[in-house]
């Protein structure tokens, strides 16, 4: 895969690796060999079982939420059956300001989830995204756009981009995912020239 689309390489185990997924529930390698980073939740894991892989991290950048042309992953959902929670989310926050902070530690987040009348192939190699379609292609993976977006805070396309990640339901019954990429296309602005992309595959 080529670098101009800011590849990043990321194995599981890595210090890199460990800091994405935190306090999260270590992902597993996919016993079907397929790349990426697996998360089961079965009938027998604990009820709030989920992931939160943090992949953007905009506390010493310029970035603001206007700025952010597009926020996707590629994952294959293997538990569907219709229900928008079995599929894993994109989040941004915004930093706290000290005046109308929605949360404890964030100014505002903004969850980017798909649509209930959109349709999944389980097992289907999808590329999620919000915005604008992302740059690359991903070979091929069929492009699903993240339509609905729920607010805790108010939204303000001015505010700086404190954090994105990746997250899934803790409410869902059962979830099978394994994803492979998380980036995001961002635009030009304040001292970037050029438009920029990050892309981090997920390596087990």
């Amino acid at each position: 895969m080529s670098n101009k689309f800011g590849l990043i390489n990321v194995k599981s185990t890595s210090p890199g690796g460990l800091a994405m997924v935190a306090d999260s529930i270590p992902p597993l390698e996919d016993e079907n060999g397929r790349p990426g980073w697996s998360f089961r939740k079965t009938a027998e894991s604990a009820a709030d079982a989920k992931f939160n892989y943090y992949y953007y991290d905009g506390t010493y950048q310029t970035t603001k939420v206007k700025n952010m042309d597009s926020m996707y992953f590629v994952a294959c959902v293997d538990q569907w059956t219709g229900q928008v929670n079995e599929v894993p989310y994109i989040v941004l926050y915004t930093p706290m300001t000290g005046s109308g902070d929605a949360g404890a530690w964030y100014h505002s987040k903004h969850a980017y989830v798909i649509d209930v009348n959109q349709v999944i192939q389980a097992g289907e190699r999808c590329l999620f995204y919000t915005g604008a379609e992302p740059k690359h292609d991903f070979d091929g993976a069929r492009k699903i756009r993240l339509h609905h977006r729920i607010d805790t805070g108010a939204f303000n396309p001015e505010d700086s981009v404190y954090l994105v990640s990746l997250h899934t339901d803790s409410a869902a019954p059962l979830v099978s995912v394994i994803t492979e990429h998380v980036g995001m296309d961002i635009g030009k602005h304040s001292y970037h020239s050029q438009e920029r992309s990050v892309n981090i595959a997920l390596a087990f």
